[in-house]
């Protein structure tokens, strides 16, 4: 039972990046911000800015090369 409110609590405060720049990634940052008010997005991954918009939400958008993922 601890375990799992200290996993849940972990959560609550971790930066957070979301992969991708299309509808479903903006629907997730709108999910994580409405449930979990205090976890900061970090940003939006993409594979190339090009053809990507530089914000979204009001978030940086990042090449994934560029956070050291790839």
């Amino acid at each position: 039972m601890i375990g799992k409110i200290l996993k849940k609590q972990r959560w609550r405060y971790m930066k957070s990046f979301i992969f991708g720049a299309k509808s479903v990634a903006i629907g997730v940052c709108r999910a994580i911000r409405s449930l979990y008010p205090e976890n900061q997005i970090s940003g939006f991954l993409v594979s190339s800015l090009e053809n990507n918009p530089e914000k979204i939400e009001g978030i940086d958008a990042r090449e994934i090369k560029e956070v050291g993922f790839a």
